[in-house]
């Protein structure tokens, strides 16, 4: 599996196109795992919804926290 690390500027570097190129990723999926209560916040999150905002195409968010709760349960 091919793996490509995005890595952001650093404060006083010039700005990088990684979140430009990990949003273009994350929209070509129909689905995504995330951890709906989860609340970020921050220069990088605000970012990160305008860039998504813009794109053509969202995927479904899916909740992945009882599949994380059933895998981490005790047997």
């Amino acid at each position: 599996v091919p793996v490509e690390v995005l890595m952001q500027a650093k404060a006083k570097e010039p700005p990088s196109d990684a979140l430009p190129k990990f949003v273009e990723a994350y929209t070509s999926f129909k689905h995504i795992g995330s951890l709906m209560k989860e609340a970020c916040t921050g220069k990088l999150m605000t970012e990160w919804e305008q860039g998504v905002s813009k794109a053509d195409k969202k995927p479904e968010l899916v909740d992945m926290a009882p599949v994380l709760s059933a895998f981490m349960a005790v047997k």
